[in-house]
């Protein structure tokens, strides 16, 4: 008569096999959501500076972005006296500029750039910086110490 059911051995080399394949993928994951948020925050910055350029030249008014001079995970967008907008981020970000100002002529004096606030790069997104330039705004690569286009 055959007994049917598994060893003890077999049990644990299942075991093992499926701690090891864990400890591989837990890293990569939790990198992919870094990835995945560090993404959304720069696009959701990246819209509200050009949303702030476009209402101050279209509406001929002076527009910033302010942001949140602790963590820099907030921010609001101020037309004239009134606040049309405001972004809350996950990740942590720091900027030379604060708050990035844009005249009724639509070109901001503010120049400089927004970056992450850490420098393990091996888990950004391709654009995780943005470039602040007088006429235009870019995406750029963050490589631990420069924002590149």
């Amino acid at each position: 008569m055959k007994k049917r059911g598994l060893t003890l051995i077999e049990i644990l080399v299942a075991i093992a096999i499926i701690a090891i394949l864990t400890s591989i993928a837990i890293p990569n994951f939790s990198c992919s959501l870094q990835k995945n948020r560090m993404k959304n925050d720069i696009e959701k910055i990246y819209t509200a500076l050009l949303n702030a350029k476009y209402v101050a030249f279209n509406r001929k008014i002076d527009c910033e972005v302010d942001f949140d001079s602790t963590t820099f995970k907030n921010a609001k967008i101020k037309c004239g006296n009134y606040t049309i907008g405001k972004i809350e981020l996950k990740e942590e970000f720091k900027t030379n500029i604060n708050p990035i100002k844009f005249h009724k002529e639509g070109f901001t004096s503010s120049l400089g750039s927004i970056y992450p606030n850490y420098n393990n790069t091996s888990c950004l997104p391709k654009y995780s910086c943005i470039i602040i330039h007088r006429t235009r705004i870019t995406k750029g690569e963050w490589n631990g110490t420069n924002c590149s286009p």
